[in-house]
């Protein structure tokens, strides 16, 4: 099957670039578009651009999962009569846009990829029978149990990671050092010397938990699961809701989760079971969960082993690129296929 992936941005994304290169492992042949040009920022030329290029090589199936290009892309399927899918992109998003939702009641099927960007889909309008539920993949060999991890003192560490930005929630991590004596705090992140990051030091002074404080601003991703596994506990406590993808990379290394029960979070972490949720911007209620896994390393031990198990079974990419391509068939598109059901 011939995809055209179209992605956000002058560069392929992570995320974008594993489904190919997993779709591709299925036998399928996906071609990423990305706005080397800023074409798409104009977007009065975008659909002129994707029409053009399909008229050239028409694939099987476009899979949109472009916010900016979404309506360009379906406009230039319709004509060509090509199955669109699109995915909705709101992984650092509150909400389903209403742009978005526009674009969704165009499309032949729609991604979300959580029950929470579902939910928001039927109500803005667009047919629960055209939507498919698709997470976000991590990659199951790189983010392991296995392997070196950085360097920890006497301190149990907790580990909060994503972008230094007031909807993240890292101000609930803080706060919650006030209830767990004997306990660190890093956050891994965008920049440690932008604004936000001064609020947070700021904010620790005035709890009198600074010297347990410690941001790292960007880790590159390769030295990630080595700081995940030198984790404890993972937070990811984001005051909006969101898909939680550092949540499902400390599961995939075994390491278990306190979350904010919002979002695609509720789908990531299943309470009591890979983790536990607690209501999101209430600090007590973070460190009293908290407390009670590092009370209890048995409790610990199952928690990471049954996050690691479902991270391999729902969330790694090859499981994620079969679900797409279900999506696709569900579309309309037709193709050669090579079924591949074992997991690589």
């Amino acid at each position: 099957m011939r995809v055209a992936l179209i992605t956000d941005g002058a560069e392929v994304g992570r995320d974008t670039a594993d489904l190919a290169a997993a779709l591709t492992r299925l036998g399928h042949e996906p071609v990423v578009h990305a706005d080397t040009d800023g074409t798409w920022r104009h977007r009065g030329h975008a659909a002129a651009w994707f029409t053009e290029r399909w008229r050239a090589g028409t694939p099987d199936v476009v899979h949109c999962r472009s916010r900016v290009a979404g309506d360009a892309a379906v406009t230039a399927a319709r004509l060509l009569g090509i199955p669109v899918v699109y995915s909705v992109r709101t992984a650092d998003a509150a909400s389903v846009g209403p742009a978005e939702r526009a674009v969704a009641q165009r499309a032949d099927r729609v991604i979300a990829s959580c029950a929470t960007e579902r939910a928001e889909l039927f109500a803005g309008r667009v047919q629960g029978n055209r939507i498919s539920v698709v997470p976000f993949g991590v990659d199951v060999e790189h983010f392991t149990p296995d392997g070196d991890r950085s360097p920890a003192g006497r301190r149990r560490r907790l580990l909060a990671v994503g972008e230094l930005t007031t909807g993240s929630g890292f101000a609930t991590a803080v706060a919650a050092l006030a209830g767990l004596p004997d306990t660190e705090l890093l956050i891994a992140g965008t920049s440690a010397r932008g604004a936000h990051a001064k609020d947070l030091q700021a904010y620790a002074r005035h709890l009198g938990v600074s010297d347990r404080l410690e941001i790292l601003g960007h880790v590159d991703a390769a030295t990630v699961p080595g700081l995940i596994r030198s984790a404890v506990v993972v937070l990811v406590t984001p005051w909006r809701p969101r898909f939680g993808v550092a949540a499902v990379e400390a599961a995939a290394c075994g390491t278990a989760v306190v979350a904010a029960n919002t979002g695609g979070l509720t789908d990531t972490v299943i309470d009591q079971v890979t983790g536990l949720l607690v209501a999101p911007r209430r600090p007590r209620s973070l460190a009293a969960a908290v407390w009670k896994l590092l009370a209890s390393p048995v409790l610990l031990e199952q928690y990471g082993a049954a996050a690691r198990d479902r991270a391999r079974a729902r969330y790694s990419w090859h499981h994620v690129a079969l679900e797409t391509v279900t999506a696709y068939q569900q579309a309309g598109a037709v193709g050669d296929r090579v079924l591949v059901t074992s997991d690589r």
